[in-house]
């Protein structure tokens, strides 16, 4: 009886894996469907012009005046440090032999892949910069593309951890109530993370034969290149919350100044749901869905809805700047 159910389980296991392969199929379908370039700036406008119409841009003055220069250069270096740490995850993954030059173009590719994202739909674009600017870096194409892959689907797993370990810490250390709408949206976004870890895991161990069966043969040659040591995935998750913590803090330092009134186990939680709203491409460079993902969230925590405006409304000029000065770093490693 107990080998009956085991094998009926193995047989469902299976037949999920195989389900959601025939679904990957479906999406690289979708993923050909283009969104014209200025419906995206359009979206990205109407959001933006939604949340700041009713600015009083006077205070803004005033209390972008009261916000300390070094917490405005604080938040700028902090972002571009946790690009670089960022950076070094990448190559975890890769895996390259860690050495000046390969964290030379390792850095390269990433700032001016936060640069390009600056124009490129959704955070998405940057990654797709990325991989075309690391084509001198020696590593199979192939092996670039399932790494970039896997170094978002890690930052999405570190922040999962962070966000389980808020709601642990808020409910059981704090004692806090966690509004039931950010609840559900993080209890979602952690299943989903969850599952996918299952589905991730599961397609790496299928042999290619059933994907030429199943005539899902493009993508045969992939799911061994996902494939990652525990030693690499341990490493990359430990640098991944490193770099998540400098720059969410840095951030939070920021609202603080503005007058945000958030806890900063509030704030991660809202941080989880904007990463999960910044690869959506609908918008021009993520434009617009972060910014009014971010005040409608804020306002279930009660914060302050003026400042929470005015964060958008520094945030904007902040970002164009941070990413810039990205690109020049970039560039300036490119000639090294």
């Amino acid at each position: 009886m107990c080998t009956f159910i085991k094998l009926s389980n193995i047989k469902k296991i299976i037949c999920i894996i195989l389900m959601s392969v025939k679904l990957s199929k479906t999406f690289l379908k979708l993923k050909q469907i283009k969104i014209p370039q200025w419906f995206k700036i359009l979206v990205s406008i109407v959001l933006i012009w939604i949340l700041l119409r009713d600015v009083d841009w006077q205070e803004v003055w005033l209390k972008l005046k009261l916000v300390p220069i070094w917490v405005l250069v604080f938040y700028i270096v902090c972002n571009l440090f946790a690009v670089f740490l960022i950076s070094i995850r990448w190559g975890v993954l890769i895996p390259v032999d860690v050495n000046r030059q390969s964290i030379r173009w390792l850095s390269h590719s990433s700032y001016m892949g936060l640069f390009y994202s600056l124009f490129l739909p959704s955070s998405i674009g940057g990654d797709v910069a990325k991989w075309g600017l690391s084509y001198r870096s020696g590593v199979k194409r192939s092996r670039l593309a399932t790494s970039i892959v896997m170094d978002r689907v890690i930052g999405l797993i570190s922040t999962t951890i962070m966000v389980i370990l808020v709601i642990i810490l808020s409910y059981v250390v704090l004692r806090a109530s966690i509004p039931r709408a950010i609840l559900q949206l993080s209890m979602i976004t952690s299943t989903l993370v969850f599952f996918g870890i299952i589905i991730w895991f599961g397609i790496t161990k299928i042999p290619k034969s059933i994907f030429y069966k199943t005539k899902l043969s493009t993508i045969a040659q992939y799911p061994k290149l996902l494939e990652i040591t525990k030693k690499s995935a341990v490493l990359s998750l430990i640098i991944s919350c490193v770099a998540q913590l400098i720059a969410s803090y840095c951030l939070f330092l920021l609202l603080g100044r503005l007058g945000v009134n958030l806890s900063f186990l509030q704030f991660m939680l809202i941080f989880q749901i904007i990463s999960i709203v910044s690869v959506i491409p609908i918008s021009f460079g993520g434009f617009g869905t972060s910014e009014i993902t971010f005040v409608y969230l804020a306002s279930l925590f009660g914060a302050d809805y003026q400042a929470s405006l005015i964060y958008v409304a520094i945030s904007i000029p902040l970002r164009i700047v941070t990413t810039c000065l990205g690109g020049l770093i970039g560039t300036m490693l490119s000639k090294t």
